[in-house]
């Protein structure tokens, strides 16, 4: 499928996800500035408020967004683990996460000890 909807207009599906992807893994690993990080930036101060109380209350059921049973975000592993242990077969997924962008529009660093 072409990237250009002009030619195809599903091709719009693949650009929304695209630009979804990018905003999101934006706003977890936070911004490098440069010219197009503006736009991006942008974007991620619209998506932002949705996408923090989606890790941070994946449940919600009364959100004015309605994403409970619809939109789940996930990370792993929760620990590091031996290739060889049994305790690599356990579920190694979580929800709640630091976001960096936060921490880069609050202007504040976080103290890791």
């Amino acid at each position: 499928m072409p990237k250009d909807h002009k030619k195809d207009p599903r091709s719009n599906i693949i650009q929304l996800c695209d630009v979804v992807l990018g905003v999101s893994t934006s706003i977890i690993h936070g911004f490098n500035e440069s010219k197009a990080s503006v736009y991006r930036k942008e974007l991620a101060d619209l998506y932002f408020d949705m996408f923090q109380r989606i890790i941070n209350n994946p449940n919600n059921k009364n959100s004015q967004f309605e994403y409970s049973n619809r939109i789940m975000i996930r990370f792993f592993p929760k620990q590091k683990t031996d290739p060889c242990t049994i305790d690599r077969s356990k579920n190694q997924f979580y929800t709640r996460r630091k976001l960096a962008y936060a921490e880069q529009k609050s202007h504040q660093l976080t103290l890791r000890f």
